[in-house]
């Protein structure tokens, strides 16, 4: 059986919000900080008969499809879970454009000092500071 969000302050609706800030807790007490967005989108390019159509050079040559995201079935990205079981999935933080949930993110990484609580799964934050590397960090494990 799949784990639910617990809910963000009894918000059932998120219509309005383009994700959420998370934390996984897992059984052995280590946690987990990401992002994730309510929706999906991904260019489709046109097929050779739609393409034919468009005369313009300056035109786009493709279509955006939005669908929803798997968020509620979501588990995280982390890569080095192992055998860890998920204890908990939290909504921590709701943001409603994309710039936000950027922004909190790294908001949370650095408050909750992830890349120094050995606690913590998080290796990064923005693919530019790494644990290990920042004097008195945690080591890579």
């Amino acid at each position: 059986m799949k784990m639910t969000w617990s809910n963000y302050s009894g918000v059932d609706d998120f219509t309005g919000h383009y994700g959420f800030i998370y934390q996984l807790t897992y059984d052995d007490g280590s946690m987990y900080v990401g992002k994730k967005s309510f929706i999906s989108t991904r260019k489709k390019p046109f097929g050779k008969k739609k393409l034919a159509e468009v005369t313009d050079a300056r035109k786009k040559k493709y279509e955006v499809i939005v669908t929803d995201s798997n968020w509620r079935e979501y588990e995280g990205s982390c890569k080095n879970v192992g055998s860890r079981k998920l204890v908990s999935k939290e909504i921590i933080h709701l943001c409603k454009v994309k710039q936000d949930l950027s922004y909190w993110e790294n908001y949370y990484l650095y408050k909750m000092k992830v890349l120094f609580d050995i606690f913590y799964l998080n290796e990064n934050i923005e693919g530019r500071y790494f644990a290990g590397r920042l004097t008195g960090s945690k080591e890579i494990k």
